[in-house]
């Protein structure tokens, strides 16, 4: 178990170096021939999309007894010592525990786990991945907000409570993204901008909602978050483009205006009520004619309609 466990912490890039080397190859030679069996398929049917595709067969993985099996995207895990089955990506881990499939990221251990508490990782609560839990706890406060204020907002307004724990705790580091304090508020809901810094695009978007529901958010609530996602490689040239643009502000027209609180960094649209469409044309021109394609590329938005 100890060795297992010592596999799924190590480093990022150490654990990304070898998934990257080895799997590949493997994949080429033994693909074709290897097949999922017992709670190695029963994990895999859970959630195929993150475990991939087996590579080889189960095999003995350390003297301890566990069962190791390499797959196209990491490696599955049975621990002897608690049967416990687990899937890890190099920084994720996904395991099928009491309370069913839960993900976490390899420095945080759910409470229920043989090692919570290990030096260099943090306890946090567990939550189902398919459907909310009435234990789940967020691994870290929420400001002012007591436990049971903080569970409330969560079920009833999950924008708000990403929004507050994010400037209250921040994101991990080294988690492959990063997401902006300053949310966009439209249509009455705020907006997460998030921004994926790992060369692998949709690995770095599923340590993204790895880590939501780790803080206790469902999958049926990370749909509602409507993240905005966006390349490293990209922020330079939207970061440019709307600098120019708030340069530029304030703007009117028929049936919009857009205003810009410099201190705040704050980018606030009014759009008529009576002449909605217009205005929200007139918003989309003003944007394009600067560059901007529209307006999910401004952070700290509030778009208001009177």
């Amino acid at each position: 178990m100890r060795t297992a466990l010592r596999w799924m912490c190590m480093g990022v890039i150490g654990v990304g170096m070898w998934i990257a080397s080895s799997v590949p190859l493997i994949a080429r030679a033994q693909a074709a021939s290897c097949q999922f069996m017992l709670g190695f398929q029963t994990l895999h049917s859970l959630d195929p999309s993150d475990s991939g595709d087996c590579v080889n067969n189960q095999y003995l993985g350390n003297p301890n007894g566990d069962q190791w099996q390499n797959t196209t995207k990491g490696l599955m895990v049975w621990r002897k010592a608690d049967n416990w089955t687990a899937f890890t990506n190099g920084y994720m881990t996904w395991i099928n525990g009491p309370t069913g499939m839960a993900s976490r990221l390899n420095t945080q251990r759910f409470s229920w786990e043989g090692d919570a508490g290990a030096p260099g990782t943090v306890v946090i609560g567990a939550v189902n991945v398919a459907s909310d839990s009435n234990s789940c706890v967020p691994p870290l406060g929420l400001g002012l907000y007591s436990a049971a204020q903080a569970d409330q907002l969560r079920r009833s307004d999950p924008d708000v409570y990403l929004n507050n724990y994010i400037v209250t705790n921040g994101v991990p580091s080294n988690s492959g993204f990063s997401v902006s304090k300053e949310f966009s508020f439209r249509n009455g809901h705020y907006y997460p901008t998030v921004t994926l810094l790992g060369s692998d695009e949709n690995a770095s978007k599923a340590a993204f909602v790895g880590w939501l529901r780790s803080i206790c958010l469902t999958d049926a609530q990370v749909s509602q978050l409507d993240a905005q996602y966006f390349s490293a490689t990209s922020i330079g040239p939207i970061s440019q483009a709307v600098g120019a643009l708030k340069r530029k502000l304030p703007y009117y027209y028929d049936a919009v205006a857009v205003l810009y609180d410099k201190d705040l960094d704050l980018t606030t649209v009014v759009i008529s009520a009576r002449n909605r469409a217009i205005g929200e044309q007139e918003l989309q021109s003003f944007l394009q004619a600067n560059g901007v394609a529209d307006e999910t590329w401004i952070n700290n938005l509030n778009v208001k309609y009177q």
